[in-house]
Order: C-alpha cells, then sequence, then structure tokens
C-alpha cells in the first residue's frame, strides 16, 4: 500500500544506525523546503499512533536566500502531550548546538554553517535535524499533538 512504510515505529537502534523513509513529493508538486516530518505517521485515516509511542521528528530547512547563511536557528515550541524531558536530540546534516527552554522551546543553532543559496548550489543548501521524544504518559486514545518548528536564517527575524 502506498504511504504505509512509515505508518509504524521503524525501530532503529539509536546506538547503531539510523533509518531514513521518506515521502518523495511528485515532479512539480507543491512542496516547501523548511518543514517538519514525524515517524511514525500513524494508521487509519486519523493518523492514530499507540499512546506510549516514542515519536521521531525530523526538521528540514533550505537557505532559498539570494546568498550563503552563515547561520541557522531553529525553535521548536513542544507540544504539552510531548514529555520534553525524554527530548533527544540526534543526527543532522551539520553541527549544532542545543538547548532547551523553560517555556517548553528545544533550540537547535548551527553557527558558522556557510550554507550557499539553492541558485548556486542546490543540494548543498540543504540541511536537517532529527529528535526523538516520548509522548505524556497516559495520553488518552486520539489526542491531537501538535507544535511549530520555526527556522532563521543569518538573525532575520529571530525573536518572532
Amino acid at each position: 500500500m502506498y504511504g504505509s512504510l512509515n505508518e509504524l515505529s521503524q525501530s532503529d537502534d539509536p546506538n547503531y544506525y539510523e533509518i531514513v523513509c521518506s515521502v518523495i513529493a511528485p515532479p512539480f508538486a507543491p512542496f516547501d523546503p523548511n518543514n517538519k516530518v514525524v515517524s511514525p505517521m500513524g494508521t487509519q485515516p486519523q493518523s492514530y499512533i499507540s499512546p506510549d509511542q516514542t515519536m521521531e521528528y525530523q526538521i528540514n530547512f533550505q537557505n532559498i536566500g539570494t546568498g550563503p547563511a552563515t547561520y541557522v536557528m531553529i525553535k521548536d515550541s513542544i507540544s504539552a502531550d510531548l514529555d520534553i524531558s525524554t527530548l533527544v536530540p540526534g543526527v543532522s546534516s551539520h553541527n549544532y548546538s542545543f538547548n532547551i527552554y523553560g517555556n517548553g522551546v528545544a533550540e537547535w543553532v548551527f553557527p558558522n554553517i556557510y550554507l550557499p543559496d539553492s541558485a548556486s548550489n542546490e543540494p548543498a543548501s540543504k540541511g536537517f535535524v532529527k529528535f526523538k521524544i516520548k509522548q505524556q504518559p497516559n495520553n488518552p486514545f486520539g489526542t491531537e499533538i501538535n507544535n511549530d518548528a520555526y527556522i532563521y536564517f543569518d538573525f532575520n527575524d529571530r525573536f518572532k
């Protein structure tokens, strides 16, 4: 069945390897290079997952500006339905520093990243970061988990 591979966890061992299965968009489909994806995606039309399921997020970014980006910052407002104390930062495309703030915000900073713009080097203009996080204990079945990530390039609109 199309798209069913990511409905369930990949069960990768974080100490030895990382499994990556991505959805490929059809040609000419609208696509935002700055996005956030989650695994597992869940089953049924409602995307149900087990209430004790660990979530793995990937935040993707691309410099579509007119020159190289020297600094990238990602701020992710973690849902109250997720247990921020279990957040484990993971693999990424570039070196980063990581912080968690008391207001439920996780922050990745990529200083001196020198990410070329997409017009001059499209493949090298992309980056990503992954993290794993558990749900809050005793989330009711059917809890809708929402959270947002914001990506800032070269200090633009940094404190929005």
